[in-house]
């Protein structure tokens, strides 16, 4: 065993340029596995965050047919309980507020734009702060104006940014919205526009807005109700155990019976698998990438097999094993995809590094692209993938070896008297 091993070690470096070469490619294809891996996955985590903090929560309790039907947000099936299941939530330590969230229109009051189709929700502005993090993106508008957060009892409203240039609307000016209430007829609210939102969200940013609780529930006939009850826990807290206890904790509400809770996996289901469906496309492109270096191990191994037919026909005239012989190759192989693979995990490591630290602004592009998908904006960063990292450089030299066996069978098909004569 030991001989095959030092002859292999022995083949790769005879031919420096063809193995060096040859581990380039496969270094190559690792690194941009690794680093593309680590963006993909990085903008999934940032925009599950960004799911969290700006649109839903860590998790909601809602009335079941809600829920059934939360693509519609119907007003209709809500919480008539709001106070009590939300005292029965804090009480057991958690931060929560209660919401109004239904589907509406908004346009400009002074009638020189279209309507919008848009998500309305009412939130109380002080409550809201424990869940959400909306005040923090609040900016000046363009025309120099500071923006300013909800007054709980004031006729007002929250714009994304982005929606506020659709509308042609601006700080101090007056838009109306156009809803369902709870018994299902059309109504109005009148308000006007106190604070642009420019979150880290495109969602948020082009398709929500918010105004006071207080007057979404007088205008909608739901005084003392909600369509949900949202709950914020500790980003890295175990969802069932959260979900269990909170349930738990509702449970003990008269007149609880009909909710359900669901976390920000179950809510934003859709979207989730969407992205992860992304990642694994493209993911599987880049192994489409990896697998053309792997050829070129292949390529190499059946250069180097001819090369060396008379050699291979010797040391079996002289009574080593086929299977020996073959054994000695796929470890060569096997060799220049262990330099190949170090030297990809090298370079994708430096360039995840970078990434993770400070990655690339894409805002130019996604403003004129609009929303991708992702709910993220600007600058895009990688995260630590490390199992991919391993698999990487393990697969890196397994395949290496496996490409060296096609072309070794060939040569080892050669009967000894032909390999000796081979010129």
């Amino acid at each position: 065993m030991w001989f095959i091993l030092s002859l292999s070690l022995k083949n790769l470096f005879r031919y420096k340029r063809r193995t060096f070469l040859t581990a380039i490619a496969i270094a190559a294809g690792i690194a941009a596995f690794i680093a593309i891996d680590g963006v993909l996955l990085g903008a999934e985590l940032e925009s599950v965050r960004n799911l969290v903090k700006y649109e839903t929560g860590s998790a909601r309790i809602m009335d079941s047919t809600y829920w059934k039907n939360h693509d519609f947000l119907l007003p209709k099936y809500h919480l008539n309980n709001r106070d009590q299941i939300l005292k029965a939530v804090t009480d057991a330590g958690y931060a929560a507020t209660p919401r109004i969230t239904v589907l509406a229109e908004v346009s400009n009051a002074a009638g020189n734009g279209d309507q919008y189709p848009c998500i309305l929700a009412g939130i109380d502005p002080g409550m809201d702060e424990r869940v959400f993090s909306l005040k923090e993106t609040i900016v000046v508008s363009p025309d120099g104006v500071q923006g300013q957060y909800l007054s709980p009892e004031k006729r007002e409203i929250l714009l994304g940014k982005e929606l506020a240039e659709k509308l042609d609307a601006g700080i101090n000016d007056a838009v109306m919205v156009k809803t369902k209430t709870a018994s299902g007829q059309y109504t109005t609210l009148d308000a006007v526009v106190t604070g642009l939102l420019y979150t880290t969200d495109p969602i948020i940013n082009s398709g929500m807005i918010f105004m006071p609780l207080s007057y979404v529930e007088d205008a909608l006939l739901m005084q003392g109700r909600a369509t949900d009850i949202v709950i914020n826990f500790p980003e890295f807290a175990e969802l069932d155990p959260e979900i269990t206890k909170i349930a738990q904790a509702v449970s003990g509400v008269p007149g609880s019976e009909n909710t359900v809770v669901k976390s920000y996996l179950e809510i934003a289901s859709e979207y989730l698998t969407i992205s992860q469906t992304k990642r694994g496309g493209t993911s599987l492109i880049l192994f489409m990438v990896f697998l053309i270096a792997a050829i070129g191990v292949s390529n190499t191994m059946l250069i180097a097999v001819f090369e060396r037919t008379r050699e291979t026909g010797m040391m079996r005239a002289l009574g080593m094993r086929s299977g020996s012989i073959l054994l000695s190759l796929v470890i060569e192989a096997t060799g220049i995809g262990f330099i190949g693979g170090l030297g990809g995990v090298i370079l994708g490591i430096l360039a995840n590094i970078y990434m993770v630290n400070w990655g690339l602004d894409f805002s130019s592009l996604m403003s004129e692209m609009g929303n991708i998908g992702y709910r993220s904006i600007g600058i895009f960063k990688s995260a630590w993938n490390f199992s991919t990292i391993g698999n990487a450089f393990v697969y890196g030299m397994i395949y290496s070896g496996i490409m060296a066996i096609f072309p070794a069978c060939i040569a080892l098909r050669r009967s000894i008297t032909k390999s000796l004569q081979d010129k």
